[in-house]
């Protein structure tokens, strides 16, 4: 199992009519995970960490992959860049679509968002190919 990480940092200003918002060195995050059935996709939770883009592969099709907490509104994106299909296993701290497991084809992803209210990561988008 390996990982590797380059993460980028951004500023960002919006002008509202009442005054404004600023957003600034907060990481969005890239990065690279070999999974194994079972194994857990980690994460980064510093307060700086608001997005994470994880490109995911395997060595054959896999089962039972969970998620690591996040921080509030932390937003990941898996994508499936291996040739074998990899299976998220639905949970109370991964909630994915229809409360079963969801599986990530080659070049399939998925999109999440974390709630520290709920304690678990909530499905907003997938896609398959």
């Amino acid at each position: 199992v390996g990982t590797s990480t380059a993460a980028r940092s951004t500023a960002l200003a919006v002008g509202l009519s009442t005054g404004q918002v600023k957003v600034k060195k907060h990481v969005i995050e890239r990065t690279s995970q070999v999974l194994a059935t079972g194994n857990t996709i980690t994460m980064t939770t510093t307060s700086k960490t608001i997005s994470s883009f994880r490109e995911i592969s395997s060595a054959g099709n896999v089962t039972g992959i969970a998620i690591g907490a996040g921080i509030e509104g932390q937003v990941l994106i898996l994508v499936n860049t291996g040739s074998f299909n990899i299976t998220l296993a639905n949970s109370a701290t991964l909630r994915l679509p229809g409360a079963v497991n969801y599986l990530i084809a080659p070049l399939g992803s998925v999109s999440l968002i974390y709630s520290t209210t709920l304690t678990a990561w909530i499905t907003t988008a997938s896609s398959i190919n």
